[in-house]
């Protein structure tokens, strides 16, 4: 397996103008069964790999980097959705990220990869780093105006912001990770079904 296959996979059906596809937006935010099946499948072996600490020479150009990030970050919410699991690459993911910014590599990508680079800034249940995504994002959505997905890439990142300002974590992941629920915690979760 090459960090290119990743790729190949995840940033499919991208339009000239960086916007997903129908395709590449179901993958992406709607999951599901079948995609995460198609995940296990093809990939599955390679997520187990990076999470056990491998594949650290992916990391030494900015495309292979991403596809490392793509592992950690992305792939496991696909295979052990509802699980602890789901959010055990997130530390190697984000550290990955924040050594990819003070090198400048998210220069050298894409938009769209660009994207999925400052995902784990999203992903972290830390003020820093959810600032950070919203600085990113922003410049995204600047950048790419009147491009919906980014705008909506920003907005997304200023709800996670809220509710680690709010709550110091994501409510939505307490019961994967054996966390109590507050009842705050719960009516927000009501209120918000997606947890943001």
């Amino acid at each position: 397996m090459e960090p290119a296959s990743v790729l190949a996979y995840w940033l499919a059906d991208i339009g000239a103008d960086g916007n997903p596809g129908r395709q590449a937006a179901a993958r992406w935010f709607q999951g599901g069964q079948a995609v995460d099946e198609e995940i296990r499948t093809c990939f599955g072996e390679w997520v187990e790999k990076a999470l056990a600490g491998g594949l650290n020479v992916w990391a030494a150009n900015p495309r292979g980097r991403l596809a490392l990030v793509l592992l950690l970050d992305q792939f496991p919410r696909n295979l052990y959705r509802g699980c602890a699991e789901a959010f055990s690459g997130d530390p190697r993911a984000l550290e990955l990220t924040w050594e990819a910014l003070e090198r400048h590599e998210d220069r050298e990508l894409s938009p769209t990869e660009r994207y999925f680079l400052y995902m784990p800034l999203e992903h972290a249940e830390d003020p820093e780093a959810q600032a950070e995504a919203v600085r990113r994002f922003r410049g995204l959505a600047e950048e790419q105006q009147p491009s919906s997905f980014f705008s909506g890439g920003l907005d997304w990142a200023l709800r996670h912001q809220k509710t680690i300002e709010r709550f110091g974590h994501f409510p939505a992941r307490n019961a994967a990770l054996g966390r109590e629920t507050s009842p705050t915690e719960r009516a927000f979760l009501e209120e918000h079904p997606a947890g943001f």
